[in-house]
């Protein structure tokens, strides 16, 4: 009996040691703060056992106004198709630690808050694995633009504030104007509470609801802002964007923050395009 418990233990250890040195992680390295139009690097860092060679795929969507400038690297097949990066490796180099600097680059006036992330796909033993990478965030931001610097005052992006969620609904009309509509999940009882959202030049912001809203047009900017918050579920705010040339087809631009005040320190968290 003590024998047969003996093999079992064996042979579960060897089984989870042999899972943990045969599989994948990853991690991003991106710049927090990047000039508008300027070309930054992304450093995907692959971290494995020495000599493990698996077939992998690296997948990363890249956000609109932002390009893949590299075009090849080394012992890979790149391909950069409808804002998905894909880099595929039949075979892994052979080091432990494997460091990929990825070039991209951003259009002349873009600006806001922006996140990448990613997703490693790979084979080890005919077993497929994957690895998920966490949102890296970072801003945009232009010293000839007054917006951009006003909404990058609104504090500090801190990621363990991920059950909080704000949402961008982007509806068009048939009259071509845009529907906007933010919902947020939930809210701490916090005081103060703003959300801030940035438009792109080509549009007119118009109100919805007057009540606790604020319009800044040469900033290019709305406000919707919660004075007593009590710990509010579900908040909705609405409003509409306006082209400024009739039968425009250019999408508008949207950046936004959700803002608030906890322990002295202001709180941001982005809002993102529902999918």
């Amino acid at each position: 009996m003590t024998k047969k418990i003996g093999i079992l233990l064996f042979v579960l250890f060897s089984f989870f040691n042999g899972f943990t040195q045969n599989s994948l992680n990853a991690d991003l390295s991106i710049p927090k703060q990047i000039s508008s139009g300027q070309v930054f690097t992304e450093t995907l860092t692959i971290i494995k056992p020495a000599g493990l060679r698996s077939y992998t795929v690296f997948n990363q969507h890249i956000p609109k106004g932002l390009f893949i400038e590299t075009k090849n690297i080394p012992g890979s097949t790149l391909s950069y198709q409808n804002n998905i990066l894909t880099i595929t490796w039949m075979r892994l180099p052979a080091e432990k630690t494997i460091h990929i600097p990825i070039k991209i680059s951003c259009i002349k006036g873009l600006t806001g808050t922006f996140s990448l992330s990613g997703k490693l796909t790979y084979l080890i033993d005919n077993k497929k694995g994957e690895y998920k990478l966490g949102k890296s965030y970072f801003s945009i931001t232009s010293e000839n633009n007054p917006v951009s610097k006003n909404l990058s005052e609104y504090g500090k992006i801190y990621d363990t504030l991920g059950n909080i969620k704000c949402m961008r609904g982007i509806k068009k009309q048939t009259d071509n104007s845009y529907l906007i509509e933010l919902k947020i999940n939930k809210l701490p009882a916090f005081s103060n509470v703003i959300l801030t959202e940035e438009i792109s030049q080509n549009f007119n912001i118009q109100k919805i609801d007057d009540a606790g809203t604020e319009l800044l047009p040469e900033k290019r900017m709305i406000q919707f802002i919660i004075n007593k918050n009590t710990g509010n579920k579900g908040i909705v705010f609405k409003y509409r964007l306006i082209p400024k040339t009739e039968n425009t087809k250019q999408k508008p631009i949207i950046f936004g923050k959700l803002s608030f005040l906890k322990n002295g320190q202001i709180i941001t968290v982005p809002v993102e395009n529902q999918p």
